[in-house]
């Protein structure tokens, strides 16, 4: 694959050039299955065919967006780096946003974490200690915290805004730190 033609065609917009049919066709799905499975391999998590489509689109729709900020020696780099960027992403928005059950109409959350970080009765109170945050201040810092997401995401997906995502998760953060500085102190 000639990176510097193919920077060029997209460049300048002459996207039915052969380099530029090769790219979409054969060169990125291998790149972009091969960064991929290497991503989920690394997460621990599976990924098949329609993941490995959806993810060469993504990658297609950002390097033709961003072509001119991009160096043509650079763009396999570039290529790859994006293909493994939006692999993550994809992993992680693939997850659920939140563990739970609801019983008798309330809703319990649960914290899915590495239990080898803390003690048996740490775990216990931190899972306690978030439960009984407020609403929204327990969505926003399981989201963020756990979950990984971002500020701007969480303001979408709450359909709220991100400086009061911010303050959620802050008064989370301050109501855990008060419940639990003893407990930890101790440990």
């Amino acid at each position: 694959m000639d990176m510097r033609r193919l920077h060029h065609c997209i460049l300048h917009q002459q996207l039915d050039d052969a380099e530029v049919a090769t790219f979409i066709k054969d060169w990125l799905p291998k790149i972009v299955e091969h960064q991929a499975r290497q991503e989920a391999i690394g997460q621990n998590r599976s990924i098949g065919r329609s993941d490995y489509e959806e993810i060469a689109d993504k990658v297609r729709d950002v390097v033709f967006q961003k072509i001119d900020s991009i160096e043509p020696d650079k763009l396999r780099a570039w290529i790859c780096q994006a293909a493994c960027f939006i692999t993550k992403n994809h992993l992680r928005k693939r997850r659920p946003l939140l563990y739970g059950t609801v019983e008798d109409g309330i809703l319990n959350l649960v914290v899915q974490m590495d239990r080898s970080v803390l003690t048996g009765t740490q775990q216990d109170m931190l899972e306690e200690a978030i439960r009984l945050l407020p609403l929204q201040q327990r969505k926003a810092f399981m989201m963020k915290y756990i979950e990984g997401y971002s500020a701007k995401e969480i303001a979408e997906i709450l359909q709220s805004n991100e400086n009061q995502v911010n303050q959620w998760c802050f008064k989370a953060r301050k109501n855990l730190n008060e419940r639990l500085a003893q407990t930890f102190q101790r440990a």
